[in-house]
């Protein structure tokens, strides 16, 4: 789309299944389209190119400030994750996942919904780590002035301590959390 009312179809895409849209960070005229074959650039009115076959299934992306992508999916039944040419092996068994954000430290945060339950995951190019095993559904994940908050539709739940621990969750239920310089918003 070039005004984000009037979508045309591309034939590249046709008969394509398009799991997720990111405008990219640093070109916000290109927008990344995970299809479980790969990624494909759409940039300004130009027709798709496939960017990136993957050796695997993927589901899910997201993007760091610098531009670094995290592509997630599966390698047959094995969730993973690919960032920077790295494969990550993730540890979850849901056949659904999504990258939420990513902080300062360019670090990613994903969860793995499965029924009424999640999961929280920050993944790296060191690893992947559980940061919260099992939860009611998350909404968001939000990076602020070194803490992290997740929100839920039953309040917020935040960690001072890195992700080693976590507050039960609090307060109004809020849909998203962004920092600005002079405090945060809901």
């Amino acid at each position: 789309s070039v005004d984000g009312c009037d979508w045309s179809d591309y034939d590249e895409l046709a008969g394509l299944r398009v799991l997720h849209l990111l405008q990219d960070a640093k070109n916000p005229e290109r927008v990344w389209a995970a299809t479980p074959d790969g990624l494909w650039i759409v940039e300004g009115s130009q027709p798709p190119v496939q960017e990136m076959a993957m050796g695997f299934s993927v589901r899910h992306l997201g993007q760091r400030h610098d531009g670094t992508l995290l592509i997630v999916g599966f390698d047959g039944s094995i969730p993973v994750a690919q960032i920077d040419g790295q494969r990550v092996r993730l540890p979850a068994e849901t056949g659904r996942m999504e990258v939420l954000t990513a902080d300062d430290q360019g670090r990613f945060y994903m969860r793995f919904p499965a029924g009424s339950v999640d999961r929280l995951i920050r993944v790296s190019e060191d690893g992947a780590e559980t940061l919260i095993g099992s939860t009611d559904l998350i909404r968001d994940v939000a990076t602020v002035g070194g803490h992290l908050y997740v929100l839920y539709r039953d309040g917020v739940s935040w960690s001072d301590d890195d992700g080693a621990t976590w507050s039960p969750p609090s307060g109004l239920p809020i849909d998203c959390l962004r920092s600005a310089p002079d405090g945060f918003y809901a």
